[in-house]
């Protein structure tokens, strides 16, 4: 019996997607943004500069000031990338949401495909 289960072709594309073992997503976006998975240099926070690290906004976790731009703070996204933000922006309340270009595209992905399945917008 569970011989014939696996036995069993898939009807069609999204059938094979659910039955095969898995599947590993790769973008073909191309990031024009200073996003990088490896740490970004930092340098001393400035006496005139509030600090802001371990701070946390949407998914980015402050890590200190970038060594070679002024006014920019050095973030890690959740899923580990690397990438600057200026102060404003990791003020800013209304930045519930924002993260890398990568998850932002995965976002963009997801919201997508749940409204072709459902005609509904998630947010």
């Amino acid at each position: 019996m569970i011989d014939d289960i696996y036995a069993r072709k898939a009807v069609n594309g999204t059938a094979a997607r659910v039955l095969a073992k898995g599947e590993h997503f790769v973008s073909s976006k191309k990031v024009l943004t200073a996003d990088t998975e490896f740490p970004i240099k930092t340098r001393p926070i400035p006496l005139n500069m509030e600090d802001l690290r371990g701070f946390t906004f949407g998914r980015f976790t402050v890590i200190g000031c970038a060594a070679h731009e002024k006014g920019r703070w050095v973030v890690r996204c959740s899923c580990g990338v690397y990438t600057l933000r200026t102060t404003k922006a990791v003020k800013n309340p209304a930045n519930e949401r924002d993260c890398c270009e990568q998850c932002r595209h995965l976002r963009h992905l997801k919201e997508k495909d749940s409204f072709l399945r459902t005609n509904k917008n998630i947010k």
